[in-house]
């Protein structure tokens, strides 16, 4: 049906320019070929808003993150013994604790395929590590670790500014950090910074 659109659009075109040729007093007939191009538009334009609507509710939802979808929707690997499974968590073990004394988490846009690749493991293993280890999810995890960073940073330097907070702790903006800050802790930076000077 789209080559048969596509088609009838260079056709119409076509068939526009030749009518711009026509005397002034054939004008209507340019006009009258014009309706069913404008149709087609219009049809488009209502096609195009249902689209937009369902994408806006899907991130309005937010029901998984960018880093667990890259993880849920890729082909797993064949299932794993819990022996294997284990080996592999002695390995990872190490890493994660030596990269999380590094701060590593503090990269901005880390996603669990990134990190995998940083420890060079598994990506499937270093997600049920992190489930069957700290029982949350990867963004979970990362975020719980940016915001007790964020406040170290706080205790540590109270003048410092929201914005290079956010930026220094690892979100990519000033309202996300707020956001995940105030879920976790019941009260914004600020509020929370002035409670604990006192």
């Amino acid at each position: 049906m789209a080559v048969h659109l596509s088609y009838w659009a260079l056709i119409f075109g076509v068939g526009c320019g030749l009518l711009t040729f026509l005397p002034d007093k054939y004008v209507f007939i340019w006009i009258l070929s014009s309706i069913p191009f404008y149709s087609y538009l219009f049809y488009s334009y209502q096609n195009y808003l249902l689209f937009y609507e369902q994408v806006e509710n899907a991130f309005e939802q937010d029901i998984q993150s960018e880093e667990e979808l890259l993880t849920d929707t890729e082909t797993e690997p064949e299932i794993v013994s819990e022996e294997e499974v284990s080996v592999s968590y002695t390995e990872i073990i190490e890493k994660v604790d030596n990269w999380i004394k590094t701060d590593g988490y503090v990269q901005q846009g880390l996603t669990i395929k990134e990190l995998s690749e940083i420890l060079h493991t598994n990506r499937t293993y270093l997600s049920a590590y992190i489930k069957t280890t700290y029982k949350m999810t990867f963004r979970e995890w990362i975020t719980g670790l940016r915001l007790e960073y964020a406040k170290n940073i706080l205790k540590e330097h109270p003048e410092i500014n929201i914005q290079k907070l956010a930026e220094s702790s690892g979100f990519l903006s000033r309202s996300n950090f707020i956001k995940s800050f105030t879920e976790k802790e019941g009260c914004t930076p600020a509020k929370w910074k002035k409670a604990n000077q006192e």
